[in-house]
């Protein structure tokens, strides 16, 4: 399927979204204006901002004051970007490989996924040296051409054929998450903080409509993927054509915002017999694990399967680089493990059955 999407960018901010020293010029004195140099920054800064518009996380690594980096978004008239467009803003003096590697963690994210510019080669050389899986950019001798760079980060690192609705909300969907990590560290339970909120997740068997998020979600899913299938949208369709074949997926929203469509199950009806199923893919977005998800659709999908007469799923995992927090999945969910090897494993469940789960879903006929 081709090189894998990068994610997440991080950037410096002195002489690299604007010119000078924000801790030495003050929010008014740095490099950043209509015309002459500062408009270089400034228009780095708007193509920044219609990165962000596809899907593309922004994020900040600064060896500053966090006063004073916030002084700069907060008093200088011609900053086109607000902290707001910011998924995660480390203003401090650790070094910048500890930052980005702090970041991959709160974000639930791989460290292959993120992107490094920064005006500084000693920096650049560090990072690189510290965190090779980081893509590092070469940052232009002549800051005319940093405009230039930004654009063309999106076709290098970002480029997606077509855009979804999640896309343009991806960095809301991070803030939103941020205050979900608050109400959970508070809580005094599990079941407290799911119930907290107030979960809506609606399940339907995919159409027309949902095929471009499924390709993509399909595409670029890594962690929470147990057989790590990928299709094309062409493929896709074909896959879907033949008889007994569906694609299960859901939509979920809390209190807090929502996350669009997140999970797909691909399933086929009949596999070994009229009465047994395959379930060939089961992934979801990293975005909402941890707050079972999973089980609550699990539990529809079998429902779902035992109303169409099938009294036995079968199901597995695959081993890949990165599918490690599915490897024991269909043992918690209850399935029984048939085949075990180094890097596959083999299950079967009788139908029917109850998945238990705080979260409730609701099918979308």
């Amino acid at each position: 399927m081709g090189r894998s999407r990068k994610k997440v960018l991080v950037l410096d901010l002195d002489n690299t979204l604007w010119g000078g020293v924000v801790g030495e010029d003050g929010p008014e004195g740095i490099v950043l204006a209509e015309s002459g140099v500062g408009a270089a920054y400034r228009d780095a800064q708007k193509r920044l901002k219609q990165l962000a518009e596809t899907g593309v996380l922004l994020a900040v690594v600064s060896k500053n004051n966090p006063e004073d980096a916030d002084a700069a978004f907060h008093d200088n008239p011609f900053m086109v970007l607000a902290k707001d467009d910011f998924v995660s803003f480390k203003a401090n003096w650790q070094a910048k490989a500890e930052n980005v590697a702090a970041m991959a963690a709160e974000l639930n994210l791989g460290i292959d996924s993120f992107v490094f510019l920064d005006d500084n080669p000693v920096e650049r050389e560090q990072m690189a040296s510290m965190l090779p899986e980081v893509a590092v950019v070469d940052f232009p001798k002549d800051v005319s051409r940093l405009p230039e760079v930004v654009s063309s980060l999106y076709q290098k690192y970002f480029w997606i054929p077509r855009r979804t609705a999640e896309d343009a909300t991806k960095t809301q969907q991070y803030h939103d998450e941020a205050k979900r990590v608050a109400v959970r560290e508070a809580a005094s339970s599990m079941e407290e903080y799911l119930k907290s909120l107030q979960i809506d997740m609606r399940i339907r068997e995919a159409g027309d409509n949902q095929m471009q998020r499924v390709v993509q979600l399909l595409n670029k899913t890594n962690q929470f993927n147990t057989n790590t299938v990928r299709m094309d949208a062409q493929e896709m369709a074909g896959w879907l054509a033949r008889e007994g074949n569906h694609a299960l997926v859901a939509n979920v929203s809390d209190r807090y915002g929502d996350s669009g469509l997140v999970v797909i199950m691909l399933v086929e009806l009949g596999s070994n017999g009229k009465h047994e199923a395959t379930i060939v893919n089961f992934l979801m977005s990293c975005r909402v694990m941890g707050r079972q998800i999973e089980d609550a659709f699990m539990n529809a999908a079998c429902s779902w399967m035992s109303e169409r007469g099938i009294r036995r799923v079968c199901s597995s995992w695959v081993r890949s680089a990165k599918n490690k927090p599915v490897e024991n999945l269909y043992e918690r969910l209850g399935f029984d493990l048939v085949e075990c090897g180094e890097d596959a494993k083999a299950y079967l469940l009788a139908l029917p059955a109850r998945i238990e789960s705080v979260v409730e879903a609701r099918w979308e006929r």
